[in-house]
């Protein structure tokens, strides 16, 4: 009877220690990489990453636990994050109407978009 429960408490043990919850990401995890206007946008000299999106968008709020993570490991270009809910300044801009979009910009011109999920999906995979 012992024997039968020590057993079971070491497997239990390694079934506890297997079932790791991984890291729930939030924007608010990014605050440094945020821009706070869309103005800031076109001013960022050399060419890096853009992600633009809507805290209360569906989609933006489904591809998150992935554009996030695979933002906090990438190191090719410097990267920023665009609310549309915190930009101090309106969206004059025509460039900044569909989110979830990843672009990427070179001295304040637009080089490259990928709009919405499967477009951030994209994105990831060609710079996986």
């Amino acid at each position: 009877m012992r024997k039968t429960i020590i057993v079971l408490l070491i497997s239990l043990l390694f079934v506890l220690s297997g079932c790791k919850k991984e890291k729930e990401y939030e924007y608010d995890d990014f605050s440094d990489h945020y821009l706070d206007s869309y103005q800031s946008v076109y001013e960022i000299k050399g060419t890096y990453v853009l992600y633009y999106f809507f805290e209360y968008c569906q989609d933006c709020n489904s591809i998150k636990q992935t554009i996030l993570p695979f933002l906090d490991t990438y190191e090719e270009l410097p990267f920023y994050l665009l609310s549309s809910t915190l930009a101090t300044d309106e969206n004059v801009y025509s460039d900044f109407f569909v989110t979830p979009t990843v672009y990427i910009f070179e001295d304040g011109v637009i080089i490259e978009k990928y709009f919405g999920t499967p477009g951030v999906k994209e994105f990831i995979e060609l710079n996986s």
